[in-house]
């Protein structure tokens, strides 16, 4: 469900934008107290927020100013695909949103290297009860 104001061509520019913040985050030494910048985590999404499900680095304009988003590849059915910068918030300039977005792929880099993000979305659907969205996995022991 990909959201409407987003464009092939920029899905085609974000997988570029996205292999630079990749490398640039691989550059980072490694720090076990890493503390992360954005505030992706503890959203709805957050088991499917994984360097591996990132499909694209989207930075756009609209009138309002500017954005950083990741485009998720594999999310439950209908739900949204997109997270990052909030449209009620947008960024003043262009390097705003460059540096917002290279930070959350860094982000979730680091934290999947320190072990404290999933490193695959989760596979399968949750189940929602009333306002709580309840993520169940299995080990494959009974």
């Amino acid at each position: 469900m990909t959201t409407a104001h987003i464009t092939k061509a920029d899905i085609q520019r974000g997988k570029k934008i996205l292999k630079k913040a990749l490398e640039a985050a691989e550059q980072h030494p490694f720090d076990p107290g890493f503390r992360p910048v954005s505030a992706l985590q503890g959203t709805q999404l957050s088991p499917y927020i994984c360097i591996s499900n990132i499909r694209s680095l989207i930075v756009r304009q609209d009138k309002a100013g500017w954005y950083a988003e990741l485009l998720l590849k594999d999310v439950p059915e209908g739900w949204p695909d997109v997270v990052g910068t909030a449209s009620a918030r947008p960024l003043p300039s262009r390097n705003a949103a460059m540096r917002c977005a290279y930070e959350m792929v860094n982000d979730q880099y680091q934290m999947e290297r320190a072990g404290r993000a999933p490193k695959n979305p989760f596979p399968g659907s949750p189940f929602i009860f009333g306002n709580k969205v309840v993520f169940v996995s299995y080990d494959g022991n009974w």
